[in-house]
């Protein structure tokens, strides 16, 4: 009796991981997947091979939503005028198919420029330069380091730059740049790559073209 109770103990969890492997579940009893997004490591390889080709650092992110997110927003916001902020959506998706569930994220990038790569059920890609102060001035890059709780309506910063006439690097996380923003006046650029996940279906028609027509 005590063998067949540990032989199905045994089979619950292996399948428990078959499954949280291939449909992120992420226990045994099928609850939902918490939402998140999450960096991915790429090894030393995979990064010289992108900079190799693109002259830009790469960084790799991956999400994980459920049915109750049913638009998916990337902005930028350029901070040159702090006062008067610029926040532009690159682009916007619809959740209207299962493989919009999950997602990967690439951004590679240089002290001028970034470009923004989502893969799903299709590819989206977008180039944003950092234009501003180009002399005398520091690059700062924070980058989404840890996992991420998707708070729905909410923006996710995934990346962040500073470029300023200091040369010392602000003592701050990423997510300070949406939470306690009030810092970015005292720099001369910022500007702040975010994804949010909606709630409610957002008619893209009054959002820009993205990235057939990006540079």
């Amino acid at each position: 009796m005590k063998l067949r109770v540990f032989i199905v103990l045994i089979v619950i969890i292996v399948a428990g991981c078959i499954i949280n492997q291939y449909t992120d579940i992420n226990n045994i009893f099928f609850l939902p997947a918490k939402m998140s997004v999450t960096p991915i490591e790429l090894n030393r390889r995979e990064r010289e091979l992108v900079s190799l080709y693109s002259d830009m650092s790469p960084y790799m992110l991956k999400y994980a939503i459920n049915d109750d997110v049913k638009s998916i927003h990337y902005e930028f916001t350029d901070y040159s005028d702090a006062e008067n902020p610029r926040t532009e959506t690159l682009f916007g998706l619809i959740n209207d198919s299962k493989e919009m569930l999950k997602g990967t994220i690439a951004i590679s990038d240089n002290h001028e420029q970034a470009r923004i790569t989502v893969k799903n059920d299709s590819i989206a890609s977008a180039l944003k330069e950092f234009n501003g102060i180009s002399s005398d001035v520091t690059t700062f890059t924070w980058y989404l380091n840890e996992p991420y709780k998707i708070e729905l309506n909410e923006p996710v910063p995934i990346m962040a730059v500073i470029k300023t006439k200091s040369s010392m690097m602000p003592d701050k996380t990423i997510e300070d740049f949406v939470k306690n923003p009030e810092f970015i006046k005292q720099y001369e650029n910022v500007y702040l790559l975010t994804v949010t996940f909606y709630d409610k279906f957002i008619d893209l028609r009054n959002v820009q073209e993205s990235l057939s027509n990006s540079k």
